[in-house]
């Protein structure tokens, strides 16, 4: 559903495209937006919170579920030439989860990669909406460490998430200060999972998905900030769904 409301902006945008005004558009004013035949380039800091709601498997697998609250720091860079622009983050975090009214806590180590190249569709573009297609990879590592001893040793799981995709989203301008965007990424891949129980072991192809609402201001026009919403899911034998807020700080060369 996520993708065809994604499409339909798409088709909407082709019927007026006849009236787009691409020199003065006010989405040269993103800081990631390059104008044409110009360079672009900038850094941020950011800052993600995200609630997962969880289910974990004590070692006579009975489930026992809790909501994972997870702080994630990080850096982003990005460089564009005219309507292309390679975005590179990476992120990593820390939680600690109370597995309900049990006596167990989980404590979790997650480090997340991203790379994405996008084409701004400037060809189609409007004075307040530019739509724009992305492909890239993602990748997320994280360990899973519970205060539960198994034949002597504490409970240790290892998961790994990678794969490669595309998306379609949009940046709507509405002043030369404010504007948002908007996409929907998917990815393919694998999950990896490895514990030190080994029926806990598993292996299995994974669709990863992204949604991203954020609102972008220029406090100068080298000095920017985002704030955002964002959904991220993942399909697999340990599948799980990702809410929550981010924020960064940022610099545009």
């Amino acid at each position: 559903m996520k993708l065809l409301f994604f499409i339909s902006l798409f088709f909407m945008n082709l019927s007026i495209a006849q009236t787009r005004v691409i020199e003065d558009s006010l989405v040269y004013n993103d800081p990631t937006v390059a104008k044409a035949g110009k360079w672009v380039g900038g850094v941020s800091a950011d800052f993600y919170a995200f609630q997962v709601p969880i289910t974990q498997y004590d070692s006579n697998f009975n489930p026992l579920s809790a909501t994972q609250s997870l702080n994630m720091t990080g850096l982003s860079g990005y460089a564009g030439y005219d309507d292309f622009t390679l975005m590179v983050s990476y992120r990593q975090g820390s939680s600690t989860t109370q597995m309900g009214a049990s006596s167990i806590v989980a404590s979790s180590t997650p480090y997340q990669t991203e790379i994405n190249l996008r084409y701004l569709a400037t060809p189609l573009a409007t004075k307040y909406f530019v739509p724009y297609f992305l492909v890239g990879y993602v990748g997320i590592h994280s360990n899973y460490l519970l205060n539960v001893t198994v034949n002597g040793a504490q409970e240790n799981n290892f998961t790994n998430i990678q794969g490669y995709g595309g998306g379609l989203g949009g940046i709507i301008p509405l002043t030369d200060k404010w504007g948002f965007r908007i996409d929907e990424r998917i990815y393919s891949g694998s999950v990896t999972t490895t514990s030190i129980i080994p029926s806990f072991n598993t292996s299995s192809n994974s669709n990863f998905y992204q949604t991203t609402l954020a609102s972008y201001y220029n406090f100068t026009e080298q000095i920017n900030g985002q704030l955002g919403l964002r959904t991220e899911t993942t399909t697999g034998a340990y599948g799980s769904t990702n809410y929550g807020l981010y924020a960064t700080i940022g610099y545009r060369f």
